[in-house]
């Protein structure tokens, strides 16, 4: 299942995108999705790149994420 169907099918949200950063002793995913309409997002990390990822799709499905409003992006354009 593709992480667009795991967050469609357990958090019941449309995927926007997701950003990787390497940090000194991490890794950090910034999971970004919209939420009726909601933006908003989610942090996983994880001691390398496979992990983190694993990490992100075991938070999702187990909906142990925890969403919170994205800040940076505070509305979401409907294409108008």
């Amino acid at each position: 299942m593709s992480m667009e169907e795991v967050i469609g099918w357990y958090v019941r949200g449309e995927l926007r995108g997701f950003t990787l950063t390497k940090r000194e002793d991490h890794w950090l995913m910034t999971l970004k999705i919209t939420k009726k309409g909601q933006p908003m997002v989610c942090f996983v990390s994880g001691q390398n790149l496979a992990q983190t990822i694993h990490f992100a799709a075991l938070d999702v499905a187990r909906g142990t994420a925890k969403w919170r409003e994205d800040r940076y992006k505070s509305t979401v354009s409907n294409g108008s």
